[in-house]
């Protein structure tokens, strides 16, 4: 039988992930470090959502709009999974290609490494555009990466839109996103 890890444990692959069931939970992996996050509340999930109508509507048929669970795997120490994410058809399986398009959605438990340590992550592995949803306004504060680091292009707020053109043209205005969520 293999050795039980203790998730403070350091040592955490991507292969250890096997071992974990299915489910809402998302587990993700940073340099090592196993990260346990609960489900994302209705929220989240709602603004998740909205979004990826959004791309999925404007999407070209050479590119697919996944929502989360999509995993992205960078080497043996790092797994994340973006609440949404844009990658080629031609590698939809592969979770190792790097998505040209990573989106995370702010939420009280995750917002600390969404906006820190994958950004970091991301920008290393060369993900062209991330964005961050902050599901209260609602908000979209759209990343580019330039010269190895995310230049932030925009922030997009209700009774606000945007056409951006990475990864492909798409009109983003939060503030047509479902309603009623107060």
């Amino acid at each position: 039988m293999g050795e039980v890890k203790s998730a403070l444990d350091r040592d955490w692959t991507v292969a250890d992930l096997d071992a974990f069931p299915d489910g809402a939970t998302r587990y993700e992996i940073f340099d090592g470090e196993l990260v346990v996050t609960p489900p994302p509340d209705e929220r989240h999930q709602i603004r998740a959502f909205d979004l990826a109508k959004v791309l999925d509507a404007a999407c070209p048929p050479d590119l697919l709009v996944y929502a989360s669970p999509i995993g992205v795997t960078i080497g043996e120490r790092r797994h994340f999974e973006p609440d949404v994410a844009v990658k080629p058809r031609a590698g939809f399986r592969d979770d190792t290609v790097v998505p040209l398009l990573a989106v995370e959605v702010l939420s009280p438990s995750t917002w600390r490494n969404d906006v820190r340590r994958k950004r970091e992550v991301y920008a290393q592995i060369g993900v062209p555009s991330y964005w961050l949803v902050d599901p209260l306004a609602p908000a979209v504060t759209v990343l580019e990466l330039e010269d190895g680091e995310y230049v932030e292009r925009a922030v997009v707020g209700p009774g606000e839109e945007l056409e951006v053109s990475r990864p492909f043209p798409v009109r983003l205005a939060p503030g047509e996103w479902t309603q009623g969520l107060d």
